[in-house]
């Protein structure tokens, strides 16, 4: 996507919860038990926080979902329930 911006909604869902997906799932491994079901949005605020923490995780993608109006914690919560309804097929 050299040279060219987004400029739609869609867009801007699209790319920050393509790249949430990967943080969530390395969240999910962090734990004891390596289950989606323990991610919280809290935790995963935190380790959103460190850039430490799955650094192949492009943090402005996953802020651009700010850009649709939806705020980052509702984003978590959404993206961390989506994923955790298909957690069987996930293996977590």
């Amino acid at each position: 996507m050299a040279g060219k911006k987004r400029t739609r909604n869609i867009e801007h869902a699209l790319v920050a919860a393509e790249t949430v997906t990967g943080l969530i799932y390395a969240a999910a491994l962090m734990n004891p038990e390596k289950k989606l079901a323990n991610v919280k949005v809290k935790s995963l605020k935190k380790k959103y926080k460190s850039k430490a923490f799955a650094r192949n995780c492009n943090r402005e993608f996953i802020a651009e979902i700010e850009n649709t109006g939806l705020e980052l914690n509702g984003f978590f919560d959404i993206a961390i329930k989506a994923m955790q309804e298909i957690s069987d097929e996930l293996g977590l």
